[in-house]
């Protein structure tokens, strides 16, 4: 889950249910958003405690104030997928995220959602 309220973040965090993203980051992050936040750290400052990253700034861009989908390119891959047109398809790819563990990780691994802010 990805929330936009550092307070709530920060409260998350202190809960031990929520991981350091800044690896995460630096290996899936596309080069648009890693030159974006680079110019502006400040974004990262309400979601970051003791050095680390724990929260995806909203990236905001002059002209571009589009909701973004993002899915595991390598896990859509792995379990024959493709992307989602409707919310069945959506919730289809979500279950099987979640179930199939296409990454090998412990059950407990997170899926990051985004919540709309409109």
């Amino acid at each position: 889950m990805i929330v936009c309220n550092a307070v709530l973040t920060n409260q998350l965090i202190d809960s031990g249910q929520f991981i350091a993203i800044d690896e995460l980051f630096d290996k899936y992050a596309n080069k648009i958003l890693k030159d974006h936040a680079a110019a502006h750290p400040e974004l990262w400052y309400p979601f970051t405690k003791n050095g680390k990253k724990y929260n995806m700034p909203i990236l905001e861009y002059t002209d571009n104030d589009d909701t973004l989908l993002w899915l595991r390119e390598d896990w859509m891959e792995k379990l024959h997928l493709e992307a989602p047109k409707t919310i069945s398809d959506l919730e289809n790819i979500m279950d099987k995220f979640k179930n199939e563990n296409p990454d090998g990780l412990a059950p407990t691994a997170p899926l990051i959602l985004v919540p709309s802010r409109h």
